[in-house]
């Protein structure tokens, strides 16, 4: 049976069979059972585990990848198109991997890795190696399967890691044993062979000459040519290429050559060798030929290549050389000694670390204060003269190419060189800083809100582009081209691809991006929410929402309707509220009426008849579970996961509704894992999951002044603009607070029970504002405009909106 189609079985399994798992731990069993057309496994016991997984549960089948980058090896995975793309594009993941869901990637310079949540390796990109694990030395385009030798329990695959240079390339991943395996280019694997190994391969990190047992790992980082891993005792360990330091096991040995028979530096490690100094280290991170260390007490260790001031130690004399040990980095220390008083020293806390991420010849860190600090840079992106750019690197580019990479700094330079030699704060968040990643010459920031943030050029980071004259037309001669120097959010006017998108993941390398999102920013940041409060009565995350409390007895509607309108207050002003199975779900008819074609002719219909205040509506052929998977698809575009009985009884909720996107989602999963059963065969090079794009946005967009349903009135510039209160109270404090303040139903018009609001601020202004209250999106437009965006942002406190606006605007020569 073909690979692919063995793993759609599997998965199968997993669906029909059913797991067991103690409640405290995110290790699962999958027990071996007998589907009904399985004939094979009559003899065979039922509870015979045959794999371990790390599982996550999947929240909705919504998720996506972009990727972009050079892709002159087909790393990206984007199929038989090898040019480079300086804009996002979707990655076209098979079945098998859009069911299983993406845990992590990671990328050098010509190939890739993929690891699903099952614990399952993909690899595409260059294979002269055997760095893509496929038993051959065929490169591919696409991201394929790693199948692994026939054992009763696979390894599940929890973390991976993979470089290149010019010697070849090299791949890294870790089970959740805490095994350590290998392939690709011999130097740099650690299994001290000098023969390519093309396939995944045990290694072992011995802790001390005199122990023979291998430690568990816990973490692996992989370089250019070198690798470094932690134990599960914070001991770190590293192999590979000695040059610049990178292993930080000081200088290499000398060895005897053989062809000359004289003596000389060894040029590789080929086995791992502990980096002595270092027993509680939690994570590491591996640059081109420089590697960052992370201690449980928060400070950091850097050592290896420091002629683009990648470790962060600076310089008093002026001259940057590599460093063959491990270094504490200032001021990420527990304590710095500082000079307060003339002859006087006194010790101050140090700035404590929570995350670490290495580029080619840069340096990350987050601090406890979620701030973001960085060093290092490529020489080509020095704002200096251009005789001075040539001069410096052609000293780089010296440094580089000899066996110590020392660095002169020219003296007239100093100055300038101190401001990215030492750690320098680029940016403080409000948000939690969720992830890092970095490349060549690029840096990159994802926060708790999911919102992503970029900075750097080349392939990865596209310029920015600005009209020098807004009056005259996008010719060549009007249009001024950036780098981007600081963090930047994708806009309507730069990778609009994935701007306004919700991402829960971002991995980088080399000259490669790949971006997860979910969803819109609006499902997650105003509908998501919404919901909660709608199906539960309070404000809490969406990991939180029971399912037992997000319906309510029918019994309710014994009570009088003050009390249920009263009840629907609290349940985020909602004014509708759906009947199934005994069960009672609350709701905005606004919401379901734009969204559902069908729900829409129920609620006009029932609106004469049901109690004053609310919309009741019966929908005695759905059960409970499929009433509320179908609301969560209204409020955010996407389907909770769920078993396949599930899944079809939403799609006949879907065509009895009139709901086609959410009937095609469905019968793609349906028929995607069913395609055993059906006997298809899978078209490899054409065969991957197709997802309905998503249109929250643009149904929310549409309800922005529509008049039906509407209980507010702007009135501006002696125009009318139609909006709705609980849009107003749930996304705006200044509107939540002017309705708690005494502006209540006696200011309504007694017959259509709209209230109306004078606005002092011009209409377009106010429209714009009221489009990123219903969409989170910012519409592109001239620079005054703009300008008055921020403007209003700030008078009616939207600091989100605030920072979109900034991220929009595109400052020029001509506008500064």
């Amino acid at each position: 049976m073909d690979k692919e189609v063995a793993l759609i079985t599997y998965y199968r399994n997993l669906v029909f069979t059913g797991v067991t798992a103690d409640e405290t731990s995110d290790i699962f069993v999958l027990y071996r059972g007998r589907l009904e057309d399985d004939t094979d496994n009559e003899n065979k016991h039922l509870n015979e585990p045959i794999h371990r997984i790390h599982y996550k549960p999947i929240e909705s089948f919504a998720a996506e990848i972009y990727s972009w980058g050079n892709n002159d090896f087909n790393q990206l995975g984007l199929g038989s198109d090898q040019s480079s793309h300086l804009s996002p594009r979707l990655l076209p993941l098979s079945t098998v991997v859009y069911l299983q869901m993406v845990r992590a990637i990671a990328c050098s310079h010509r190939h890739s890795l993929l690891v699903t949540w099952q614990g399952f390796i993909y690899s595409c990109g260059d294979n002269s190696d055997g760095a893509l694990g496929l038993r051959d030395n065929k490169s591919r385009d696409r991201f394929t399967l790693i199948d692994w030798e026939e054992s009763a329990i696979k390894p599940t695959i929890i973390s991976i890691a993979c470089g290149s240079a010019a010697i070849g390339c090299h791949s890294m991943a870790i089970d959740s044993e805490g095994q350590l395996y290998g392939w690709g280019v011999p130097q740099a694997v650690g299994l001290s062979k000098v023969k390519p190994y093309t396939s995944p391969s045990p290694v072992h990190l011995i802790g001390s000459s005199t122990s023979t047992s291998s430690a568990k790992c816990v973490a692996v980082s992989c370089g250019d040519a070198f690798t470094v891993a932690i134990s599960s005792s914070g001991q770190v360990f590293s192999w590979g290429q000695w040059t610049n330091g990178r292993l930080g096991l000081g200088y290499p040995p000398t060895q005897t050559i053989r062809r000359s028979r004289s003596r000389g530096s060894a040029r590789y490690q080929l086995s791992p060798k502990r980096v002595l100094g270092i027993d509680s280290a939690v994570k590491i991170a591996c640059g081109s030929s420089h590697s960052l260390c992370l201690l449980s007490d928060g400070s950091l260790l850097s050592w290896g290549q420091n002629c683009f001031g990648q470790i962060g130690c600076g310089t008093s004399s002026g001259l940057m050389s590599d460093q063959q040990r491990p270094v504490t980095i200032r001021p990420f220390q527990s304590y710095i000694r500082t000079y307060s008083e003339p002859w006087t020293w006194a010790w101050e806390k140090g700035v404590k670390v929570i995350d670490i991420c290495a580029g080619d010849t840069h340096s990350l860190v987050v601090d406890t204060e979620q701030c973001v600090w960085s060093w290092g840079t490529p020489s080509e992106s020095l704002q200096l003269p251009i005789s001075w750019t040539h001069r410096l690197s052609s000293l780089v580019t010296q440094a580089k190419s000899s066996t110590d990479s020392s660095l002169m700094i020219p003296y007239e330079l100093k100055l300038c060189f101190d401001d990215w030699i030492r750690p320098t704060r680029l940016k403080q968040f409000t948000h939690k800083v969720r992830q890092l990643a970095a490349g060549k010459s690029f840096s990159s920031v994802l926060t708790d809100d999911g919102r992503l943030w970029f900075q750097g050029s080349g392939h990865t980071i596209p310029p920015l582009m600005s009209k020098i004259n807004d009056n005259e037309d996008n010719d060549l001669n009007n249009v001024e081209l950036q780098e981007v120097r600081t963090l930047r959010c994708p806009s309507t006017s730069w990778l609009r691809e994935i701007s306004n998108k919700h991402s829960y993941g971002i991995y980088g390398g080399a000259n490669s991006l790949f971006v997860f999102l979910d969803g819109e920013t609006v499902s997650h940041s105003f509908t998501r929410p919404l919901l909660t409060r709608a199906l539960t009565g309070r404000d809490m995350s969406k990991d939180s929402m029971s399912l037992d409390e997000s319906s309510f007895d029918s019994e309710i509607f014994t009570e009088t309707n003050s009390y249920i309108g009263s009840y629907l207050t609290t349940r985020g002003n909602a004014d509708c509220v759906i009947i199934s199975s005994g069960k009672v779900f609350a709701a905005h008819r606004v919401i379901l009426s734009k969204r559902c074609p069908g729900l829409r002719d129920l609620i006009i219909s029932e609106s004469d008849i049901s109690g004053p205040g609310y919309v009741q509506i019966l929908l005695p052929e759905l059960s409970s579970d499929t009433t509320r998977s179908l609301l969560h698809f209204i409020y955010t575009d996407s389907i909770p996961s769920a078993e396949l009985s599930l899944l079809h009884s939403l799609a006949t909720a879907a065509k009895t509704l009139q709901l086609p996107i959410l009937q095609t989602l469905c019968d793609n999963i349906i028929n995607e894992v069913m395609k055993v059963d059906l006997d298809v065969e899978v078209d490899k090079e054409n065969e991957f999951f197709e997802k309905s794009p998503c249109s929250l946005t643009r149904d929310l967009g549409r309800l922005v002044g529509d008049p039906q349903f509407a209980d507010i009135r702007f009135v501006i510039e002696g125009k009318a603009l139609y909006s709705h209160k609980f849009i107003l109270v749930n996304r705006c404090d200044y509107f939540s607070a002017m309705f708690r303040s005494g502006m209540a139903e006696s200011d309504a018009d007694k017959t259509t029970g709209i209230i109306d609001i004078v606005v002092p601020d011009s209409y377009v202004s106010f429209l714009r504002l009221l489009i990123y209250i219903y969409t989170d999106n910012i519409l592109d437009g001239p620079v005054e405009v703009l300008l008055q965006d921020i403007i209003l942002a700030d008078r009616y406190g939207l600091e989100d909106m605030k920072i979109s606006v900034e991220n929009t605007l595109i400052v020029n020569r001509t506008n500064w």
